[in-house]
C-alpha cells in the first residue's frame, strides 16, 4: 500500500496526549477528593471531572497537596496552549 493515503479524520497528535493528560490528571485529583470525602466519583470526562474539581475546589484548596495540584494543573494548561497555539503552526483542517 505504498504511495496511497490512509482513510480517517487526521488526528493531531500531540492535541491527543495532551488531553489524555489533562484527563488522566484531573481524574487523580478527583479520586483524592472521593477518599477524602463522602462523596461519589464524577464520569471519566474532562468537563465532568473540571465541573467536579471546581465544585470541591474550597477542600483541595486547604489539602496539604493544594501547592502540587495547583503546578500539575498549571503545567496541563501550559501544555494545552503550546499545543492549541504553536508559534509557527499550520491549521488543521476539520472539515468543510
Amino acid at each position: 500500500m505504498t504511495g496511497t493515503a490512509r482513510p480517517g479524520i487526521p488526528l493531531n497528535g500531540p492535541a491527543v496526549e495532551a488531553r489524555a493528560a489533562i484527563r488522566g490528571t484531573l481524574a487523580s485529583w478527583a479520586d483524592l477528593i472521593v477518599e477524602g470525602r463522602t462523596v461519589r466519583l464524577p464520569l471519566r470526562t474532562v468537563p465532568a471531572l473540571a465541573a467536579f474539581l471546581r465544585r470541591h475546589l474550597g477542600w483541595l484548596a486547604v489539602h496539604p497537596a493544594a501547592d502540587d495540584a495547583a503546578t500539575e494543573i498549571d503545567a496541563l494548561l501550559q501544555r494545552a496552549l503550546r499545543v492549541a497555539r504553536p508559534p509557527h503552526g499550520h491549521p488543521l483542517p476539520i472539515g468543510a
